[in-house]
């Protein structure tokens, strides 16, 4: 099996896409796990956590439609 792994995620104890999988998160809940677990290990961080609050805001939005049925 190909490793995907990239080295910053080597130092945690559990991988984004062992916990990520592990709890059946679905694909926006997945990325905030995978952009927190790496923001401030690759790239700019401000970016990584601009993307956590993307996609919260999509979260936010598909549990309020919900709400109004």
């Amino acid at each position: 099996m190909l490793d995907m792994k990239p080295d910053y995620y080597n130092s945690m104890k559990i991988t984004p896409i062992d916990y990520i999988t592990s709890n059946e998160l679905d694909f926006c809940a997945g990325n905030i796990v995978k952009y927190i677990s790496r923001y401030n290990k690759k790239g700019t961080p401000v970016d990584d956590l601009r993307k956590i609050i993307e996609y919260a805001s999509i979260l936010i939005e598909y549990e309020l439609s919900k709400d109004r049925g």
